[in-house]
């Protein structure tokens, strides 16, 4: 990552910060050192030791600034990625099934240090129970959660009158004819799965910022809606399977695209109109 990716007076008080807390955390874990070490060496010493770990880890932490900041931003990324597109439903199975596996870790701790006398084992035991609980947790939850909310809404989406319509594969959007002819020729409402707007609203490069343009044109216009359906493996099979359950033509960008839904759906691609 260039010098100029982050704002220099952020980065200084990150500095400061990550010094700050690993000089802390350094000076912390000497002094529970000594605490159960206590006649290892004199006080004058025992205060130098302290002293040098916390200054040992502060600058550590300070001199890895940047790749830590790079980690944390990362990570931002990739949550973001995640819960793009999740429906509240799942979002909260999520939080609850953490939130259930925390619970029950702690519950297994305290098991754990009644049994278990050697207290490393037991940290480590602790933190594989964390992660396999968490885990399941949210899993477990997070379809638990779904699973009525997704039998309602299929129901109710059958029930509905088809009035006619679109659903956009997320290459029609790369497309010069996307915009016009979607906005001011096709008759009847378009939608696009909030799956394929992920396809293109990430990317960086000067096609995926055209693609993003057209798709908030269609948007602000009222042309387009985004829904949240995501009951595939791929764009190509959540498109279709949505398609057949609301009665919708697909929109794709060519030939080459049109054909992998021709057989299933009727499909229209925007380089021959």
């Amino acid at each position: 990552m260039g010098n100029g990716r982050y704002n220099k007076k952020v980065m200084a008080a990150v500095r400061i910060a990550l010094f700050v807390g690993g000089f802390l955390l350094g000076a912390a874990l000497a002094a529970l050192f000594f605490e159960y070490k206590p006649d290892l060496v004199g006080d004058p010493l025992k205060i130098v030791f302290i002293v040098s770990c916390g200054l040992v880890l502060g600058l550590t932490l300070l001199l890895s600034a940047r790749p830590i900041v790079s980690l944390v931003a990362a990570i931002g990324v990739a949550l973001k990625k995640l819960f793009t597109g999740k429906s509240p439903e799942q979002i909260a199975g999520f939080f609850l099934g953490i939130s259930l596996g925390a619970m029950v870790t702690f519950v297994a701790y305290v098991i754990l240090r009644v049994v278990l006398p050697i207290r490393p084992l037991v940290v480590a035991l602790t933190i594989i129970a964390a992660l396999l609980f968490c885990f399941l947790g949210a899993l477990v939850c997070s379809r638990w959660l779904c699973g009525g909310a997704e039998e309602a809404e299929e129901e109710g989406e059958r029930e509905e009158s088809a009035s006619g319509g679109y659903v956009m594969t997320a290459a029609a959007f790369f497309t010069d004819k996307a915009e016009e002819l979607v906005g001011n020729w096709l008759q009847g409402k378009a939608f696009v799965l909030a799956r394929s707007v992920e396809l293109f609203a990430e990317g960086d490069g000067e096609a995926a910022v055209v693609a993003l343009k057209v798709y908030r044109s269609l948007v602000q216009s009222g042309k387009l809606k985004t829904v949240n359906y995501d009951k595939g493996k791929d764009e190509t099979e959540c498109v279709t399977k949505y398609a057949k359950l609301k009665r919708l033509a697909v929109i794709t960008a060519d030939e080459e695209e049109q054909s992998k839904y021709a057989d299933s759906v009727k499909a229209l691609n925007l380089s021959s109109l």
